[in-house]
C-alpha cells in the first residue's frame, strides 16, 4: 500500500520499501486508475493520454514488476508520466527508455517498453 502524507499543504508519497517483492506491494493503485498520461520534462504539463488498453496493460505490468531498486539505472533520456487515480490524486514517476528502469524501483518488461515506445511516438515525445 502506498503511504501518502499531507504536511504543510504538500503531499508526500512513499516510493520505497524494505519488504516489497513487487512494485504492487507498495503501489496501491489496482482498480483505482482513471488514466495514464505523459508529462513535459520542463514543467510536468500534460502532453498526452495513453490509450485505455495501454494504460490497463501498463498498470498490470507495473503491479507485478519485481521491486529491484538496486538495479537503478538512470542514464539517458527521461520520460515523465503520471497515473491519475479516480479519487483525483496522481502518482508521478520516470521511465528511462535506454535502461528500461522505472522510478518505482524496477526494470520494465518488454511489454512495458513497447507500450512506452508506441505512446511516446504518438505524441513525438
Amino acid at each position: 500500500m502506498t503511504l501518502t502524507i499531507i504536511a504543510d499543504g504538500k503531499v508526500y508519497e512513499v516510493t520505497e520499501s524494505d519488504t516489497a517483492k513487487t512494485v504492487g506491494d507498495f503501489l496501491d493503485i489496482e482498480g483505482k486508475v482513471q488514466r495514464v498520461i505523459l508529462q513535459s520534462e520542463q514543467d510536468l504539463s500534460f502532453i498526452g493520454k495513453f490509450s485505455d488498453e495501454h494504460a490497463e496493460q501498463l498498470i498490470e505490468e507495473l503491479l507485478i514488476m519485481p521491486y529491484e531498486p538496486d538495479r537503478r539505472a538512470t542514464e539517458g533520456k527521461r520520460v515523465f508520466f503520471g497515473i491519475e487515480l479516480v479519487d483525483g490524486t496522481m502518482t508521478r514517476s520516470l521511465y528511462w527508455p535506454e535502461t528500461g528502469y522505472v522510478n518505482y524501483g524496477g526494470v520494465a518488461s518488454e511489454e512495458v517498453k513497447e507500450i512506452f515506445e508506441v505512446e511516446m511516438a504518438k505524441y513525438n515525445y
